[in-house]
């Protein structure tokens, strides 16, 4: 599972989202952007990068 997050929204600063999602899906990846709460629309570049990597298998 790919977890995105913007760094300034409040799950971004207040909660280990990776950590949450473990106790639902075994393969857990993701990271913080540079971004509120839009990811895709706040970082379109890094999203889609980061979408690329993940469906490559990276």
């Amino acid at each position: 599972m790919l977890a995105l997050r913007g760094a300034h929204s409040l799950a971004g600063r207040h909660y280990d989202v990776l950590a949450t999602w473990q106790d639902y899906a075994g393969d857990v990846r993701g990271r913080a952007l540079p971004c509120d709460h839009y990811v895709p629309e706040e970082q379109p570049e890094q999203t889609a990068d980061a979408l690329s990597a993940f469906f490559a298998g990276a």
